[in-house]
């Protein structure tokens, strides 16, 4: 990784956090990949971070959850109101063409006269 420039990205507000994992970029370089430093520091981070990871995790699958439930209730509303838009529909039309003329409490002579 020599003369590889390198971005560094961290999700640390602080910028006392990026000098130091600046700093430990620094003193990575030169070393080998199975050096049992590099090992030693890879485990003492893994666990200084797992709390941390482990509260971000928790709330990213709180998150998930809810958004899961909201699509849930989301698509229950949009059946419901499917299904009541189809029984207004059908009840119309039975209202409209299924009915006998002389169901309508209308006579004929009362139809198309301004009574």
């Amino acid at each position: 990784m020599h003369s590889i420039p390198l971005i560094l990205e961290t999700p640390a507000p602080e910028k006392d956090t990026w000098a130091t994992e600046i700093q430990m970029l620094y003193w990575m370089v030169g070393k080998k990949a199975d050096d049992l430093e590099i090992f030693t520091r890879a485990r003492e981070l893994q666990q200084k971070g797992e709390e941390d990871r482990r509260k971000q995790t928790e709330s990213l699958l709180r998150k998930d959850k809810k958004i899961a439930e909201a699509k849930v209730k989301q698509a229950r509303r949009r059946k419901f109101v499917l299904e009541r838009r189809k029984d207004a529909s059908e009840s119309e039309g039975e209202s409209e063409g299924g009915s006998d003329p002389g169901e309508s409490g209308e006579s004929d002579d009362d139809k198309g006269h301004g009574h």
